[in-house]
């Protein structure tokens, strides 16, 4: 009867000097990481257990993949491209803790309100991290990841703020602030 798999795993293998350097091995295949140093083998294997499901041709059905892979995805080919890259990752903080495990097929109206709910931030914080959701599985389906990108509900835009000041009102506050002498308030 035949031995049942181990999985991936690292193993050393010596060399001439003694030192050796590690390889993983998972079923038959053998993959040499290049180093004799255990902590860039086992980032390496780490590197090669995440990869090894991906598809390597085509788009898979977004029933294949999970809300934190297209996030993930996003912020690596996306975000350092932007202005802003702390913002998306901010988003992503927020976002995959609660959805992470789903799948982008999953993602309805409602499991955008609750989403909401659960989080109990302002509601142009929601849209703004929801909004990161959509870019991402958009991004994948653009770049090919999934075939075809759910949509995903934001929330109403919030009113906008009251009143701001014109630019000659600023103007004049600022002349103001400059002309008046600093004083101690008056009891």
């Amino acid at each position: 009867m035949p031995r049942k798999a181990e999985g991936a795993r690292l193993y050393r293998r010596p060399d001439k000097r003694g030192a050796g350097t590690y390889e993983i091995r998972d079923g038959g295949r053998r993959i040499s990481t290049r180093t004799g140093d255990r902590r860039q083998a086992e980032e390496a294997l780490a590197r090669y257990i995440a990869e090894r499901g991906r598809p390597i041709t085509g788009p898979r059905d977004p029933a294949q993949m999970t809300v934190a892979e297209a996030l993930d995805i996003y912020a690596t080919e996306r975000a350092p491209l932007v202005r802003d890259p702390a913002r998306i990752g901010d988003c992503i903080r927020a976002l995959v803790p609660v959805l992470g495990a789903l799948s982008p097929s999953a993602i309805t109206g409602e499991v955008c309100r609750r989403y909401g709910k659960e989080r109990d931030r302002a509601p142009g914080t929601i849209r703004k991290e929801l909004g990161t959701l959509r870019a991402a599985i958009r991004h994948c389906h653009t770049e090919g990841y999934i075939t075809s990108a759910p949509g995903v509900r934001l929330p109403a835009k919030p009113a906008p703020h009251g009143r701001w000041l014109a630019r000659d009102e600023a103007a004049k506050l600022l002349r103001a602030a400059h002309r008046a002498p600093h004083r101690a308030p008056q009891p």
